[in-house]
């Protein structure tokens, strides 16, 4: 026997209590914004981006629908399927090609069936092409003028106070500048080392043993306020 409209509504599967008590429904609301957004970049990809396409944006405005209402989104692959109009399978695709670009955060808990999905922010590295994101340092030609012999009545305190500009310490100071623009993609219990690497593999740099060190000179609020949230107590 058909339902009705009004049964539809009343299934709790799509009902949410907000923080007043009161039951609403559930909602998919895509940003209007989307549509400029035609593509989604990542190193991880064999063509450096895939497109930015309804069915991904279905997804991820629905998983990140419940975090909105306070929940989390342990939905089975059958209703996920539904929401993106793929067969099951083609969801799952879906799925594991949103979390290797950092849209979507996917958790096997243990004791549950289902697994754990939650949006994760949609940052300018996802739209941006990859040369966009880059600084590049000056050009230096190869050809070195002569100059004349360095003063030795320099200390030994200035010459400290005033790091060498390698190509490595351009490299770290871009991996640091692109952190701090990224702090929303940390975890909660990731150290700065486990999010760092994670978040700086995303655009192809390899984690610095400088990286760390650069990131909490120049931020040192910011680099205590993390290493303060992943001590155990």
């Amino acid at each position: 026997m058909a339902k009705t409209l009004a049964q539809i509504q009343a299934d709790p599967k799509y009902k949410y209590t907000d923080k007043g008590g009161k039951v609403r429904d559930r909602t998919l609301n895509i940003p209007h914004y989307f549509k400029e957004i035609p593509f989604i970049y990542s190193p991880l990809l064999e063509k450096g981006r895939v497109k930015f396409s309804a069915r991904m944006q279905k997804l991820y405005c629905y998983v990140a629908d419940w975090e909105r209402s306070g929940g989390v989104c342990y939905e089975e692959q059958s209703e996920l399927a539904k929401v993106c109009d793929l067969s099951r399978p083609k969801t799952n695709d879906l799925i594991e090609l949103m979390e290797s670009i950092g849209l979507l955060s996917v958790t096997k808990i243990e004791g549950r069936r289902n697994l754990e999905l939650r949006a994760l922010p949609l940052t300018d590295a996802h739209i941006t092409p990859p040369e966009a994101l880059t600084v590049q340092p000056d050009i230096i030609s190869d050809v070195v003028p002569h100059q004349p012999a360095p003063e030795i009545a320099k200390t030994a305190a200035t010459q400290e106070d005033t790091p060498a500009i390698t190509p490595q310490r351009i490299r770290i100071s871009d991996a640091v500048k692109y952190l701090f623009e990224n702090l929303s993609l940390r975890r909660e219990d990731e150290s700065f080392y486990s999010w760092s690497a994670r978040v700086l593999q995303r655009i192809g740099i390899d984690h610095s043993m400088g990286t760390e060190q650069l990131f909490q000179e120049t931020h040192p609020y910011e680099y205590t306020q993390i290493e303060q949230s992943t001590i155990p107590f």
